[in-house]
Order: structure tokens, then C-alpha cells, then sequence
């Protein structure tokens, strides 16, 4: 007797998230200014164990200066973190609770305008210009979905080339609301990824 069997195939998800605690913690990091960073991502599964991620984060800041051209201050801060990799569940599947790594190629961009000079009531020097940094991410942690929610615990570094900039990984952190630039210079650095959760839903 013949008999027909039908296999199923894996049906991978896709989660759509952002990264509120950044989001958070910039309004309260460029206090007494204003300041925006919106961090969102999207991993497509490729199979039972593999995803492919893409993530974005944007950033705005803007503070009041003194009229004195003499003073420096940064009066605006505008820029951007692209970040694209894979990430591999260690224990379960793509559709299933459980831990991941995540290795991603970097690239950030910002701005930073305002007066040059001193800065008023602290001992450095303010330089305003365009930065850029280019490198490499990991990311580790646990990944948990129940039904359409889609949640991650992860801790992360980095190490980049930056170019013309005293931060680290530029834009890459939230520091950047609360630093002035002031020096520019370009060379390896490295950093931490200190945006802990995700969270989002899963299709």
C-alpha cells in the first residue's frame, strides 16, 4: 500500500520593536534641553534558528545658549545609528522563548551645532562639527514570546572607528546628550550597549 505523507515547513516570524528605556532616558539625560532618541528594529527569520536584523535609532537634541558668541554651547544635536546582522537562538527556535546572540555591522552620524568656546561654568572647550563612526556590535541575551508579544533582555559592546569625534561609539550611547564635543579626533574606540530591553510584537 502507497502511502502520501505532507510535510510542513517552518513557518519563521518576523518581529517588529523599539528600545523604550533609551527613549526614556534621553528626555531626562538632555534635562535642562530637549531630547529625542527613538530606537526601533525589525529581525526576519530564515529559518528554525536564524534572523536576519535591521535596526535604526534617531536622534534630536536641542538647548537653549546664550546670547554671548563669546560662551560655547551646543544649541542642537541631530543624528542617526543604522545597524544590520544576524541573530542565532542559542536554545529554541525563531518561534520560541529563549537565549540569542546577535552580531551587527554599525554606521552613526550626528551633528553638532552651536557657539565655539569655552562652556560656561565648566573647564572645556566646545566644538561644534560633523561626526561619523563605522564598526562592529554584539549583542546577548533572552528573547521571549507569547502569543503576538515579542520582548528581549540583552547586553551588548561595541568597537568602532570614529571620525572626528571625542565620543564613543559617537551616537551609539546615550552620553551623547549630556557631551559636549571638545576635541575632534578620529581613532578605534569602544563602547557599551546600554539599551537592555526590546519590546514589540511578533507576526
Amino acid at each position: 500500500m502507497l502511502t502520501l505523507g505532507a510535510s510542513t515547513a517552518f513557518a519563521a516570524p518576523v518581529d517588529v520593536w523599539i528600545e523604550p528605556v533609551g527613549t526614556v532616558a534621553a528626555v531626562a539625560v538632555a534635562s535642562p534641553g530637549t531630547g529625542i532618541y527613538l530606537p526601533f528594529g525589525v529581525d526576519v527569520g530564515l529559518g528554525e534558528r536564524w534572523s536576519l536584523t535591521a535596526e535604526a535609532s534617531l536622534l534630536m537634541g536641542r538647548w537653549d545658549c546664550p546670547a554671548s558668541t563669546t560662551t560655547g554651547c551646543r544649541s542642537r544635536l541631530d543624528g542617526a545609528v543604522f545597524a544590520a546582522g544576524a541573530t542565532f537562538h542559542l536554545t529554541g527556535t525563531n518561534d520560541s522563548s529563549g537565549f540569542i546572540v546577535e552580531l551587527k555591522s554599525m554606521a552613526a552620524f550626528a551633528r553638532e551645532s552651536g557657539g565655539l568656546g569655552t562652556t560656561r561654568g565648566l573647564d572645556f572647550y566646545f566644538v561644534p562639527g560633523t561626526a561619523s563612526a563605522f564598526g562592529l556590535g554584539l549583542e546577548a541575551g533572552y528573547a521571549v514570546r507569547w502569543r503576538a508579544f515579542y520582548g528581549a533582555i540583552l547586553v551588548g559592546a561595541t568597537a568602532e572607528y570614529a571620525i572626528n569625534t571625542d565620543q564613543s561609539p559617537l551616537s551609539m550611547q546615550l552620553g551623547v546628550f549630556g557631551i559636549q564635543a571638545t576635541q575632534r579626533t578620529s581613532g578605534v574606540r569602544g563602547g557599551l550597549d546600554l539599551n537592555f530591553l526590546r519590546v514589540g510584537v511578533t507576526f
